[in-house]
């Protein structure tokens, strides 16, 4: 078995190798000058990535880090990403994460305050926008409980949406 999967591995180089290889070759393939194909300075990169928590895929394109890398140092170097197209000119990398896109934007409640955050583009960490005052809002239990746990948006018309309702000076004018 462990020879057959060998010899898929080199078809499928086989089929990457540049012609003008195999032509000096004689047509044959040399193996070992297979696996030492390496991504030239003009080669595309792309980085997929599944974000688990809303469904989307976000994808980036920077190959700085990686040209003049072969397959197995591109492996070695990003372990958790999935090298499905390698070629002098063009790596397609992939991965699932428990992350969520920079299409939305999240809102955490703390004891002090409401957080606005977003992932930011390209290592998709959430990082802060716009920190509110908790004291502003009156939240029944069941919206502080699942802001506590982090609730998702794809607008800010949308995210304003939901806390206007319980702004104080709303919820004042409902009780009067």
């Amino acid at each position: 078995m462990r020879k057959a999967a060998v010899i898929f591995l080199l078809f499928i180089m086989l089929l990457s190798f540049p012609r003008c290889a195999r032509e000096e070759n004689g047509g044959s393939v040399d193996a070992d000058a297979a696996l030492r194909i390496e991504l030239s300075p003009a080669a595309s990169v792309e980085w997929r990535t599944c974000c688990l928590k809303c469904g989307h895929e976000y994808t980036s394109f920077d190959g700085s880090d990686v040209i003049g890398l072969t397959r197995d140092e591109l492996h070695r170097r990003f372990p958790e990403w999935d090298i499905v197209v390698f070629t002098r000119e063009k790596a397609v990398l992939e991965r699932k994460a428990e992350c969520w896109c920079p299409d939305h934007y999240l809102l955490f409640l703390t004891d002090r305050t409401l957080t606005v955050s977003s992932a930011a583009e390209p290592d998709l960490v959430i990082l802060p926008i716009i920190e509110l005052d908790k004291e502003e809002y009156l939240f029944d239990d069941e919206a502080e409980r699942a802001l506590r746990e982090g609730l998702a948006f794809d607008t800010l018309r949308e995210l304003d949406g939901f806390l206007d309702p319980f702004l104080r000076k709303n919820t004042a004018e409902r009780t009067d």
